[in-house]
């Protein structure tokens, strides 16, 4: 009898175990389950962006005859152009214009910077890029560049200066070379900046005060411009260094906050993945090529560009289509007997 008690135990204790060994192995195939569906919906909604593979300028633009994009042309596959700015505070001009190719393919990203003060052709008195956006939007800027610089520009990204500030603090600020020192205020802006010359480590604060601050140069903007393209080369060094890759989420919800963009939340976070394989040797920084900073008409001063430079820049780094540019495809104003006319 003792034994058919102790044979019962041993079969009751055997069911139990084999009863929780099904709901441990149920639970684990619901989990795995729901971790499969979950990689295969995130690999679905991280998507890179669709553009189309016979491009003129980008919906809803269209350039004017003779200056435009031919409908014909074939674009490069998966290179993508944007439009990069951050505004003056208080006016509503653009305080920094940047535009950007990133090849992924080849994992290159080239930027370039153009002149607050840079000559457009425009009907308004004030004929200076920077002051697009107050009368047209992003759009219009973006649409602006375009034709300057006969591409379409894809995306446009304006950066917010609270963006700028947590993007820098969020990868745990940058060692940089302040070249010289700093020193302006503008309490309309909000605007102090105080930086000595030389090697430091600059929190987000810092940051800001460094790339905005221009009296500190001889040529002003210009001066100012080589100091911005030497830190974002920087800032992304440290962002694409191995410990903040699992930043890009914290990244990518930084600039849904704080950053107007068209581009989407999954294709910031596909970007964002991407620029983690780039190397900071593979980011090239420059100035858009200038003809005069100083070339006067009506009495206010410009920048003009020179046509044939930019032609070779553009084909160089900038043209997603696979036919090269030819220079009735850019429009760039230059000053001559003191009147405005195409390059």
């Amino acid at each position: 009898m003792a034994a058919k008690k102790k044979q019962k135990g041993k079969n009751a204790r055997a069911k139990a175990r084999r009863k929780i060994i099904r709901r441990t192995y149920g639970l684990l195939t619901v989990v795995s389950a729901f971790i499969v569906a979950g990689f295969s919906f995130y690999k679905l909604a991280v998507q890179p962006p669709k553009m189309a593979q016979a491009a003129a300028s980008p919906a809803p633009f269209a350039a004017e005859p003779g200056t435009g994009f031919a409908q014909s042309r074939e674009r490069k596959k998966d290179f993508y152009t944007f439009l990069l700015f951050g505004m003056d505070d208080g006016n509503g001009n653009t305080d920094t214009v940047m535009v950007g190719a990133y090849d992924v393919q080849g994992q290159a990203l080239n930027l370039v910077s153009i002149p607050r003060d840079t000559l457009i052709e425009t009907d308004r008195s004030n004929k200076r890029i920077n002051a697009v956006y107050a009368s047209e939007g992003a759009r219009g800027l973006q649409n602006e560049i375009s034709q300057l610089l006969g591409i379409p520009i894809d995306f446009y990204i304006q950066v917010n200066l609270k963006a700028f500030e947590k993007i820098v603090d969020t990868v745990g600020g940058v060692d940089f070379d302040v070249p010289v020192d700093m020193n302006y205020e503008d309490p309309t802006q909000n605007l102090y900046i105080h930086l000595k010359a030389g090697m430091q480590h600059l929190d987000g604060e810092k940051a800001e005060q460094l790339v905005r601050c221009r009296n500190a140069y001889l040529l002003q903007d210009i001066g100012r411009v080589s100091t911005q393209q030497q830190f974002l080369k920087a800032l992304a060094g440290q962002t694409l260094q191995a410990g903040n890759i699992t930043k890009v989420r914290n990244l990518a919800g930084i600039l849904q906050e704080y950053v107007k963009t068209d581009l989407n939340l999954q294709n910031i976070v596909w970007f964002g993945e991407h620029l983690l394989s780039l190397k900071p040797q593979r980011i090239l920084c420059q100035t858009i090529p200038y003809a005069d900073t100083t070339a006067s008409y009506r009495g206010s001063h410009y920048v003009t560009l020179d046509i044939d430079k930019v032609l070779t820049m553009v084909n160089s780094g900038f043209n997603p289509f696979t036919a090269p540019l030819e220079r009735p495809d850019l429009q760039i104003m230059s000053i001559q007997d003191g009147e405005t006319v195409f390059s």
